[in-house]
């Protein structure tokens, strides 16, 4: 075990959200996880972290959070905590009494397939390493963010740029990624998915029967996709864009594909949703236009951020 140098700091971080312009789901595993390829993407849309780090004499670890968004738990099930528990069970401590406050201001809609409790869970891990004196690598805090969460990888490699996720995500390659010049339109349709029953509906109409078959048209379309993410044009994007749970959630929820066909309709050159949603996308070459949209969804009482990707 590695032993840290603490220190009696106060540090805050951002912690961004991430969208999919490209998410298949493929077989099942063993171990009931699915394979998926994915193309994931970091945009300006985030939370804040506040942490507290202070050291006195005495023994014993304390950690506590607190949550500007009452609808938020921050018991020991938030995913702050629990890596902030993991990361420390990975170090010798000396001995002292150490004590942990994280304060977070929460803007990433919750449960929308924006990974927002990745983006805070990865965030924590990287300023606690900082206050520890940086003892982990960012390799070592991927392999302790995927033993508690998919996405937490991509999280913490994802402040570098775009990436190609395979297996449950924890596989990554450096991809292109789409245009700051685009404007991002990420609307919240107000409704709350069930992955778990997203993933039962794709299990029932593909199961493994042509699992080789679709796996080879996968690697077909993607290769497509990061052509047309090179090539940088919007329309070429929306040709090859895609995401497979999009027909599992509008199956369940005909009112998530309809905010997908409104935002469409308000002039997105492409709309594609994020994750296993409901949040939809809308990726707009003229920014203006994108306003416009965001404005004419708040009359209808919908909300929507207007937003970049960044690198």
């Amino acid at each position: 075990m590695k032993t840290p140098h603490l220190q009696n700091a106060t540090i805050t971080r951002r912690a961004y959200a991430k969208i999919n312009t490209y998410l298949e789901v493929l077989r099942q595993r063993t171990d009931g996880y699915h394979e998926l390829c994915s193309h994931m993407q970091l945009i300006s849309l985030h939370d804040t972290l506040q942490l507290c780090m202070k050291v006195e004499d005495g023994e014993g670890l304390s950690l506590s959070l607190t949550c500007d968004n009452a609808m938020l738990s921050c018991g020991e099930d938030n995913l702050i905590l629990k890596a902030a528990r993991a990361y420390f069970s990975q170090l010798t401590l000396p001995q002292c009494n150490l004590s942990l406050h994280i304060a977070l201001q929460k803007n990433i809609p919750m449960q929308g397939g924006l990974a927002g409790g990745s983006a805070d869970a990865a965030a924590a891990l990287l300023a606690i390493n900082e206050l520890c004196g940086m003892p982990m690598c960012e390799q070592e805090l991927c392999d302790l963010g995927a033993r508690l969460g998919a996405d937490i990888p991509f999280c913490i490699r994802g402040l570098q740029g775009a990436q190609t996720a395979r297996g449950i995500g924890e596989r990554m390659t450096a991809a292109p990624g789409v245009s700051e010049e685009v404007t991002l339109l990420v609307v919240s349709p107000g409704t709350a998915v069930s992955t778990p029953a997203a993933f039962r509906l794709l299990d029932e109409r593909y199961g493994d029967a042509d699992a080789n078959a679709r796996e080879i048209e996968n690697e077909l379309r993607y290769t497509k996709h990061l052509q047309a993410l090179c090539d940088g044009e919007l329309s070429r994007l929306a040709q090859t864009s895609f995401n497979r749970f999009e027909e599992a959630v509008f199956a369940l929820q005909p009112e998530t594909e309809a905010v997908f066909s409104l935002v469409s309709s308000l002039g997105a050159d492409m709309t594609r949703m994020s994750g296993s949603g409901p949040t939809i996308v809308g990726y707009f070459s003229d920014e203006t236009a994108a306003i416009r949209a965001r404005d004419a969804l708040a009359q209808r009482k919908i909300a929507a951020y207007i937003c970049k990707t960044i690198r």
